[in-house]
């Protein structure tokens, strides 16, 4: 369907028939402007900074293109374009997210944030075609590749603009850097795969992971129940209607082939938890299966596939080698694998597939349809899926999960055994198990600290008395006392949210150090804007009370917002008292209050529930 946005008569038409299809500016804009008014928003000054900031760049580039329209006599057209591929993807994507969203509450707050990506990214594509032909096709296209760069990374609050910059990126790369393949002009790279993969080569350099959401993501995946049954249903739909089964199904195969390998060779598995982590299983659905940039032939599928899958597997081992987050091994080959679709092709079609017959899935069924060879591999797929969750490969009863496993590799002193059991006690540590605490520390005291976390010791302690160890404190307060504070301090100072909160806990009750209720409020809300939930709650009632700061109502509840975006209940519960009685500077909002009361009594609290 064609739609024309202004009349293209090259003899200077009308100005008004020239500047009539700017309306479509106008909603790109508005949403990031409202987005950038929500109270959540008002936490951070640099989230709204960049939320203003990509409306006005997107308003700025428009009045020039239409004005360089204008002055040329030339129009700006548009045609909406409905492809099958993009709006059954935005369909099922979403469908995720939402599912995502019930067992994460940090995701429900992201929402008014993927919509304003979505509304950014529809923008940089009008401006991108109006710039480059005059005339730009939108359909459904932005909304895949924001949902999907969201399963895998977003910046946080303070450095949001850079996920803008981001988008940007993928889009302009999808725009510029293009090839003919069958006669088409098409894209080379997966725009939302190629955007992760330079942006997390420039994280990786810089040493600047935690300025971003990923590692949680990556990790908070796992919880909606049944995940993995999950997306593996969600991609059979993908598989069935564009027929890149065989791209999942070889990715999924190598994963699982290696893991065995290595399990019979070590005893242990390369993957500590699963046999194909939730973040790349989801990898393997969502980044290598754009039909527009993967093999269109079966061997081709297979190989791709295949290279995935075993990519991912040994970047995995080189990023843990080099001491680098684990989670960039599904992001780092698709690129690469882009740029070898020609030559996998190629390589396939001059080979005859019958040669293949005792390893190919594909090669028996040359003589069927192009469909019904696709059900085949959708059967194996669903076979070896089936296979992976009954014998515990996949899902909530991979041996992994279990520390006593890793406790019987360490006494057998299995390859890596004792390593993985001291990161599985950080993880628990840090993700609230006091006991997992304790083991650090007594790990710690056996054989020493690891090269370059001298203060880990010290932090285990602070969370276990966080953690409602009352016996553990004392030790916490010794320790803190022995180096002043510094331990703590230089993780605080690395962007660590959880030891700066935990430092201004040291301070307002006087553990170790000086009580110092001004510096126990600089350090709650330091980790609030590292993006700590319950340092957000904290630092809400350091505003509220006056403690270490003067007292701001307002500036107290926008905390509490926060707090409760990231899923703490009790916020909500005082966020929604507030709106529903009106107090100070806060005008009375009932409606959203009682809303607040619900979604608290949703959660687990109990007053929430006879708050009216």
């Amino acid at each position: 369907m064609n739609t024309r946005i202004a009349a293209a008569n090259p003899a200077a038409p009308p100005a008004v028939e020239r500047w009539q299809g700017l309306w479509l500016v106008v909603p790109p804009v508005l949403v990031l402007m409202a987005v950038s008014a929500m109270i959540r928003s008002q936490v951070s000054g640099v989230l709204v900074a960049s939320l203003r900031g990509a409306a006005a760049l997107l308003a700025l580039g428009y009045l020039a293109l239409a004005l360089r329209a204008h002055a040329r006599g030339r129009a700006l057209e548009t045609s909406f374009v409905v492809v099958r591929t993009h709006y059954v993807q935005a369909i099922l994507l979403s469908s995720l997210h939402l599912y995502w969203a019930t067992a994460w509450a940090f995701e429900r707050g992201q929402f008014p944030l993927i919509a304003a990506q979505i509304a950014f990214a529809y923008g940089c594509t009008l401006l991108l075609g109006w710039a480059r032909r005059g005339h730009c096709e939108v359909g459904f296209g932005p909304i895949p590749i924001i949902l999907s760069t969201n399963f895998f990374m977003c910046f946080k609050d303070e450095w949001f603009f850079l996920q803008f910059a981001m988008i940007a990126f993928g889009l302009a790369a999808k725009e510029f850097i293009r090839w003919k393949r069958d006669g088409r002009s098409i894209h080379v790279f997966n725009p939302s795969a190629f955007s992760l993969f330079v942006f997390s080569l420039a994280l990786l350099a810089g040493g600047q992971t935690n300025i971003t959401w990923a590692p949680q993501i990556a990790t908070e995946l796992i919880r909606p129940p049944h995940i993995y049954f999950v997306i593996f249903a969600v991609g059979l739909v993908v598989q069935y209607l564009f027929e890149v089964t065989l791209v999942t199904l070889a990715a999924g195969l190598a994963l699982a082939l290696l893991g065995l390998a290595y399990t019979a060779a070590t005893g242990i598995y390369w993957f500590m938890d699963s046999g194909i982590p939730i973040a790349v299983f989801l990898g393997i659905h969502l980044l290598i299966t754009d039909p527009a940039t993967s093999p269109r032939d079966n061997l081709g599928r297979f190989v791709f596939g295949a290279l995935y899958g075993t990519s991912a597997f040994v970047l995995y081992g080189v990023l843990e080698h080099l001491g680098q987050p684990r989670f960039y091994d599904k992001l780092l080959c698709v690129p690469l694998l882009n740029l070898l679709v020609p030559l996998i092709e190629g390589w396939a079609r001059r080979v005859p597939v019958a040669a293949f017959a005792p390893f190919a899935p594909f090669a028996p069924f040359a003589a069927h349809t192009p469909r019904q060879r696709n059900l085949v591999f959708m059967g194996l797929w669903l076979l070896l899926f089936g296979t992976m969750v009954g014998t515990h490969t996949l899902g909530p009863d991979h041996p992994g999960l279990a520390t006593s496993f890793w406790e019987h590799a360490c006494d057998a002193h299995l390859h890596n055994g004792c390593r993985n059991l001291r990161a599985i006690h950080r993880d628990d540590c840090a993700d609230g198990s006091a006991d997992a605490c304790l083991a650090v520390v007594d790990d710690i005291r056996r054989r020493g600290a690891d090269p370059g976390q001298p203060q880990l010791a010290t932090y285990a302690l602070a969370r276990a008395c966080d953690l409602g160890r009352a016996d553990i404190c004392p030790q916490f307060a010794q320790a803190l006392a022995a180096d002043g504070g510094r331990a703590i301090a230089a993780r605080c100072g690395a962007r660590d949210a959880e030891a700066c909160y935990l430092l201004g806990s040291a301070h307002m009750m006087g553990y170790g150090v000086a009580s110092d209720h001004a510096a126990g409020f600089r350090y709650f809300a330091q980790s609030c804007d590292l993006g700590l939930p319950k340092g957000c709650g904290v630092t809400a009632q350091t505003y509220l009370y006056g403690v270490g700061t003067p007292r701001d109502v307002t500036r107290g509840l926008a905390a509490d917002d926060r707090a409760c975006a990231g899923g703490q209940v009790a916020a909500c519960m005082e966020l929604g008292q507030f709106l529903v009685t009106g107090s100070g500077d806060v005008p009375r909002d009932e409606r959203r209050g009682l809303s607040l009361f619900a979604r608290a009594c949703h959660f687990g609290l109990e007053q929430a529930c006879r708050a009216d």
